[in-house]
């Protein structure tokens, strides 16, 4: 009777490890093509409005702040992108300019005017 039980226990044990080594394999596998698929994206330059800003904290003890800019293409799609807080704090909804992106990821903004 213990005998089985310990065999139980073993079979159980060994199926949940195999099926979090698939998982943690097969995430591991999608965030590499998502990282390389924005490595090899080619460079985008759009004209784009400035329409949205927002900050997130995240964190117990140590907080990170992540900033991020919603834009306004020309033909009226809207994209948001995590930016870096010396952008977020230099921009403002209606500056318009041109938006430099790679993949999803954004670059450089460059400002034509402010309103």
């Amino acid at each position: 009777m213990m005998f089985a039980i310990v065999l139980l226990v073993l079979v159980v044990g060994g199926l949940a490890g195999f099926v979090l080594i698939v998982y943690w394999a097969a995430s591991r596998s999608l965030k590499r093509s998502a990282a390389s698929e924005e490595l090899t994206s080619p460079r985008q330059h759009e004209d784009v409005t400035v329409v949205g800003k927002r900050a997130d904290a995240s964190g117990n003890v140590l907080t990170r702040q992540q900033y991020y800019l919603t834009f306004e293409r020309s033909d009226g799609s809207r994209v948001e992108l995590s930016v870096p807080g010396e952008v977020y704090g230099l921009l403002t909804d209606g500056d318009r300019g041109t938006l430099t992106s790679t993949g999803g990821l954004f670059e450089d903004f460059q400002r034509r005017s402010l309103r």
